[in-house]
């Protein structure tokens, strides 16, 4: 929030930014940068939310495969949206196995795992609110 106050938001605006952006650098700076800061968040969120629908929906249509393991495994619509549909309550949760549908979540930059503490979550802030948008969303 220091570091937002420097750059002259009002306390609406922290509020916003954090809510949307949570501590990621990049999504700030774009935010700071705008200058119409409310209408970039939101244009941000859009542009996430697109980008999470299509390499998702893509799955409905392709049999996309991934190389997991030194294999080449079939990444099934119905798993990815049962991990995606987790954190429609939660913000991250355990994993027992790195499956090849989280390891395809990963390389699409959506999510972030910890392999150490076995904790799956979505790479950012915007990323959960995107892909809770896409869940609410589906047909």
């Amino acid at each position: 929030m220091a570091f937002l106050d420097k750059h002259g938001f009002s306390d609406t605006e922290k509020e916003r930014a954090w809510a949307y952006c949570g501590g990621k650098p990049v999504c700030l700076v774009e935010t700071i940068h705008s200058e119409t800061r409310e209408k970039k968040i939101k244009e941000m969120l859009e542009i996430r939310i697109g980008q999470i629908k299509q390499r998702i929906g893509v799955l409905k249509i392709v049999s996309k495969r991934i190389l997991f393991e030194e294999e080449e495994i079939a990444i099934r619509y119905e798993a990815i949206m049962e991990i995606l549909d987790r954190l429609s309550t939660v913000e991250s949760y355990a994993f027992d196995v790195i499956t090849p549908e989280i390891t395809y979540l990963v390389k699409e930059n959506m999510h972030f795992i910890d392999p150490v503490r076995c904790i799956i979550k979505p790479q950012s802030r915007l990323d959960l609110l995107a892909i809770r948008a896409v869940i609410k969303n589906r047909a």
